[in-house]
């Protein structure tokens, strides 16, 4: 942009970017805010959602091979589309 020949487009641009940056301040104070408003506390374990080690039961994973290629499905299964003619 050519600092001679485009002022009023160049005083357009600047006055534009103001109201930006105060927008991003307005916004950067109301999450200051929020963040003064915050308080972490623990939840008692009685109304924890998370299962206790005692309670959880172990998975067993089968050993049984399976060939990456055919994925347990027969070659040419998917979705089958069926054309319809409209009376």
């Amino acid at each position: 942009m050519d600092p001679v020949s485009d002022v009023p487009r160049r005083n357009m641009l600047a006055k534009h970017l103001r109201e930006v940056v105060d927008i991003l301040e307005q916004k950067g104070d109301q999450i200051a805010s929020l963040y003064d408003l915050l308080t972490f506390k623990d939840k008692p374990v009685s109304e924890s959602v998370v299962p206790s080690k005692s309670n959880l039961k172990t998975r067993t994973v089968s050993n049984t091979p399976v060939a990456s290629s055919s994925l347990g499905r027969s070659a040419g299964a998917g979705i089958r589309r069926h054309h319809t003619t409209l009376s």
